[in-house]
């Protein structure tokens, strides 16, 4: 669940109630970015995950009135990362760190996108920058220091392998 850093897709995903409930299903408080948080929770209980290599829905990124699509609207991941450590104190060490890092991942992919998309992002770079982990983060801080086109190239360049990974080619000219 935590490989990739989009771990799921709302469409996609199917679990038990008892699992939903006992998490605490979505946070109705959170204005954006509640599916997120919901994963990242439900990855701190380490349920049984199965996933499905064949196409079941297909997810369009084009609708200009997603919230996905304006940078004001992402969830800032200082407010992602006090929800998850505040909630289950239980979770073991290792576990918690893998979920950070994976949301710090799913964060700095989210940055590199849409700076190669020329979206100025500059909140949410430095709110990820200073709550995230480190390591993560190192080119993200030399990226945003670039003057303009080169930021957006070196975004570009910067999310080619996690893209290759991920079985797809990126589609930068969306917007």
């Amino acid at each position: 669940m935590l490989a990739y850093p989009i771990p799921l897709n709302t469409s996609t995903l199917v679990l038990r109630r008892s699992l939903f409930l006992a998490i605490g299903g979505y946070r109705s408080e959170l204005t954006r970015g509640e599916d997120i948080e919901f994963y990242y929770r439900l990855a701190l209980k380490k349920p049984l995950c199965i996933f499905i290599q064949n196409p079941v829905s297909e997810y369009h990124h084009d609708n200009p009135g997603s919230l996905t699509a304006e940078a004001s609207a992402l969830v800032a991941y200082s407010m992602l990362k006090t929800l998850l450590l505040r909630d289950d104190v239980t979770a073991e060490f290792n576990l918690r760190r893998a979920v950070l890092t994976s949301a710090t991942r799913h964060m700095r992919t989210r940055a590199y996108s849409l700076l190669g998309q020329d979206v100025a992002v500059k909140s949410f770079v430095d709110d990820l920058c200073a709550t995230g982990e480190k390591a993560e983060l190192k080119v993200l801080r030399l990226l945003v220091r670039l003057p303009r086109p080169f930021r957006a190239i070196g975004a570009r360049v910067a999310l080619l392998p996690t893209r290759l990974r991920q079985g797809r080619l990126p589609a930068w000219g969306r917007r």
